[in-house]
């Protein structure tokens, strides 16, 4: 017998000797009821942080949150304005209006979103914010962004700095693909 032939005997030997024996230790199974709530509240803590996080950053309160029609925040609503106004909170003391929640007008007349940015201002004073902290927009989720005339001149500006890829290195300026111009497959010839 050769010695890998050997080795695999071996350890073939000693995995059959585990699977036979008692196991003494933890006796806890798969369908223990503690061990499936620990492994659940493990899963909703790292849930509730990413959706936490992702509220913090959109910072932005959509028609949604609202009671349909109206300017009363619903339960999603009280949980998202909840989040921001726990991290607005954390912060180290910060200027006037350093940090912006975005209420989304929607299709909401100019007095139903008066209503809604009212009911969110008093949210936030109720939650204990002073006021001036906080600054309340129409905003982007996220911020701002760039204008699009901005990214026109950014794209411009690049396309400038890199070539095309048709008048790239190693190309002729045609297509190079290996396409006929026919759709699917590259076959040529008709369907039937």
């Amino acid at each position: 017998m050769k010695m890998p032939q050997v080795l695999v005997g071996l350890a073939a030997a000693g995995l059959l000797a585990g699977c036979a024996g008692q196991f003494n230790g933890d006796s806890r199974t798969p369908s223990d009821p503690q061990l499936n709530a620990l492994d659940a509240s493990s899963v909703r803590a790292i849930q509730d942080t990413a959706i936490n996080n992702a509220i913090v950053n959109q910072h932005t309160l959509f028609p949604y949150h609202f009671v349909t029609g109206g300017a009363t925040l619903n339960d999603l609503g009280k949980r998202d304005l909840g989040v921001l106004l726990a991290h607005c909170q954390s912060l180290a003391p910060t200027p006037p209006n350093a940090f912006a929640v975005s209420v989304r007008r929607g299709n909401a007349d100019n007095g139903l979103y008066d209503a809604r940015v009212a009911a969110v201002k008093s949210a936030l004073k109720d939650g204990g914010l002073e006021d001036g902290r906080l600054q309340i927009t129409d905003g982007l989720p996220g911020g701002p962004g760039i204008t699009s005339d901005r990214a026109v001149q950014i794209l411009a500006k690049e396309a400038d700095a890199k070539p095309f890829l048709e008048n790239s290195p190693g190309t002729s300026g045609s297509n190079t693909s290996g396409s006929t111009g026919s759709t699917g497959s590259g076959a040529s010839g008709s369907m039937k």
